[in-house]
């Protein structure tokens, strides 16, 4: 791979943009280096619309390692960047986020639901956590260890310092992170009991043993 070699220029990075990781202040600062971005309107027009595009215009930018391979193997689109890059984040804290944004957006009449409580939410999880067209629901190694390899994994829960250390080790032109999007800020312990913390760590066991995440 090529790196950006000095401060004048950026080379080209695929960012994996998992839901509720930050992705919006990441898309902000590497609009104009991000290969996701200049493959967006092919993207559109060849990713699976129920999984993707039904749901929400937006996950077009979620899209994973995967399906994205796919779509280059199949059209043959170029796909050339120098660094990739993701952001993973505790299960049960993004779980929450992704609770308050559903909340926030009127996303949950998406998937035919109503507004729900979060016990109710954390339980319509658990009950599609096998349906692999549910972009919530899939674990964050759907995209950190697919068939794309992934050069460097941030951290949310340290995101400003993993972004310096990223973009120094690259010697990437980019700037401080800013922080954008953001769902109502809250403790996200005080959202569980007993039983959805467990439906959580039945959903996202995989980050939860892969990130050595813990409540």
């Amino acid at each position: 791979m090529i790196f950006c070699k000095n401060k004048n220029q950026s080379g080209l990075l695929l960012f994996f943009h998992i839901p509720k990781t930050a992705g919006i202040s990441i898309t902000s600062l590497i609009e104009k280096v991000s290969i996701v971005q200049m493959l967006r309107q092919s993207l559109l027009c060849k990713l699976d619309k129920e999984k993707y595009l039904i749901p929400y215009p937006d996950f077009s930018f979620h899209v994973t390692p995967k399906d994205l391979y796919e779509i280059v193997q199949n059209y043959q689109i170029n796909l050339s960047y120098d660094v990739s890059f993701t952001v993973v984040r505790n299960p049960w804290s993004r779980v929450v986020s992704m609770y308050n944004y559903a909340h926030q957006d009127n996303l949950f009449e998406l998937y035919g639901q109503k507004k729900l409580s979060f016990n109710d939410f954390c339980e319509f999880l658990f009950e599609n956590k096998d349906n692999d067209k549910m972009l919530p629901v899939l674990n964050q190694t759907t995209w950190t260890h697919s068939v794309i390899k992934i050069h460097r994994i941030l951290k949310f829960e340290c995101l400003n310092t993993d972004w310096n250390d990223f973009v120094n080790y690259y010697n990437l032109n980019l700037p401080e992170l800013p922080h954008l999007n953001t769902s109502k800020k809250v403790n996200y312990k005080s959202y569980y009991n007993f039983y959805t913390r467990n439906l959580v760590s039945n959903i996202f066991e995989k980050d939860i043993d892969t990130f050595k995440y813990v409540f």
